[in-house]
């Protein structure tokens, strides 16, 4: 039998329209297609990019769906797979607001379903808002860090993840496939039961780290789009999801949390729309690291510092900087140039265009590793955070830097990050997001070629098929 809690997903899915879609949401949704597809391009430079490209042609099937920045086209979930382990390969995706890095999963999920089904852009633009809308409240009933009582130190669970994020994509898959009820239901707990670990603590406490990093995003979008077409054929899961001593949170390792705890969190869909608040990255690194990156780069171009003229750093970053993954990265991996705070520094200063931060060349640059080598760097981890409210402090950060340079120390606060969703006066603007896209596409596409593409995507509700932008996105 249906609990509860499934049915209501199931329910909103099936009954959700593109004309119940509030306006800033149906903006949003364009714009974080276009940041999204970029990521995809400049993804492809890396071996992460060009693996999973790799894998999805090799695996083959019918050519449904593209794999962007290339010439390939495979089948909606091999695209689905490449697609979003590009996006997610340096770092540079965007995060929602209440689920973080749900955007490269559910995506590239319904870029590659939409292109396959020749779903109109309101079809995709509706699917895509249905994930995240979903995918807020699936994270919101998991683990989060805490404020301990009282002492306003931020607590980490052991067991966080993005594997909830695989039911609300594959809700959106249904929702593209126009299942019925009935079959969404069965694709949220086919999903359910194939979704991965929470691997996200692990990522935290490892070093060196691999390309998986905390989740395979597209593998979970390709595992999405697998459960609704499961479920399209008739395959059958155990609906009972949430329910029961051992339901979905409970055999995920993240608590007793009930059908009545989710059926709750899913009872202001459609009235308290969360989709379109959207974080964009401005920088290919960590997001902890971004807000620290906006002030270092605003210190040093107000008082004209050059790179040999800084002598030591000093940032006391929020409370992830604590973990072995920011403490003990020595560069013995491409992803670990991520999360190293003295490469990305490094970078920043000698003013490299961001999409060639991660470049082989500029990893050997000689002027990068004497910077690395001849700057002193500090974190310090922030594990107490005055006034920080029982969230994941994404947007706010509350940090400090100090640089010190010219016989002189330069200080700045941070509070948020440049692009984020909230104050409104940190959001990007649409010509920002067409100087980042031009940016990650630029090996492939012309500045005239990218800028016709971001045009057809923020026109994107006035397209009866995709194909119009697909074909847009190719040489």
């Amino acid at each position: 039998m249906t609990d509860k809690a499934t049915a209501k997903i199931a329910g909103f899915a099936t009954q959700i329209k593109y004309s119940d879609l509030p306006a800033n949401v149906i903006t949003e949704i364009k714009r974080v297609i276009l940041d999204s597809i970029g990521c995809a391009f400049i993804g492809q430079t890396t071996d992460r990019g060009r693996i999973a490209s790799e894998v999805s042609i090799k695996q083959g099937g019918a050519a449904q769906a593209s794999i962007y920045g290339t010439d390939a086209k495979v089948s909606a979930t091999g695209a689905a797979f490449a697609n979003g382990e590009a996006m997610n390969a340096l770092d540079y995706d965007a995060l929602s607001a209440a689920a973080v890095h749900d955007v490269a999963i559910i995506i590239p999920a319904m870029l590659a379903l939409a292109e396959s089904t020749n779903a109109s852009g309101k079809d995709l633009i509706t699917a895509i808002a249905l994930g995240f809308e979903l995918s807020a409240r699936l994270k919101a009933a998991g683990a989060k860090i805490r404020l301990s009582d009282g002492s306003g130190e931020l607590k980490w669970p052991s067991v966080l993840g993005y594997a909830a994020v695989t039911l609300a994509a594959a809700a959106s898959a249904g929702k593209l496939l126009r299942l019925n009820d009935g079959k969404i239901a069965n694709a949220v707990a086919i999903a359910g039961g194939i979704c991965p670990p929470n691997i996200f603590r692990k990522f935290t406490d490892t070093t060196p780290i691999g390309m998986i990093k905390y989740c395979a995003t597209g593998w979970e979008a390709q595992t999405a789009l697998s459960a609704a077409m499961m479920a399209e054929s008739g395959y059958t899961g155990n609906t009972a999801l949430f329910s029961g001593d051992f339901g979905y949170y409970k055999y995920m390792g993240m608590g007793d949390i009930t059908q009545e705890n989710v059926a709750e969190l899913m009872s202001d869909l459609g009235s308290n729309w969360r989709s379109h608040q959207i974080n964009y990255k401005q920088y290919p690194c960590c997001g902890h690291l971004s807000s620290v990156i906006d002030a270092f780069n605003d210190l040093i171009d107000k008082n004209s510092i050059a790179p040999e003229d800084i002598s030591e750093i000093v940032v006391h970053l929020d409370s992830i900087s604590q973990f072995r993954v920011f403490q003990e990265n020595n560069l013995e991996t491409p992803d670990d140039y991520c999360f190293s705070a003295a490469y990305i520094f490094a970078c920043a200063a000698h003013r490299i265009t961001r999409s060639y931060w991660h470049d082989e060349g500029t990893k050997q640059d000689a002027n990068i590793s004497k910077f690395m080598s001849d700057v002193k760097l500090e974190l310090i981890s922030n594990k107490k955070i005055a006034g920080m409210s029982d969230k994941d402090g994404m947007a706010d950060s509350n940090m400090t830097i100090a640089v010190t340079a010219k016989g002189a120390t330069f200080t700045s606060d941070i509070t948020y990050m440049r692009g984020s969703w909230e104050p409104a006066e940190y959001r990007c603007s649409d010509s920002e997001l067409v100087a980042k896209f031009t940016d990650n596409t630029s090996r492939v596409l012309s500045t005239a070629q990218a800028q016709d593409a971001a045009k057809a995507i923020f026109e994107l509700d006035k397209a009866d098929s995709i194909s119009v932008i697909v074909k847009l996105l190719k040489t």
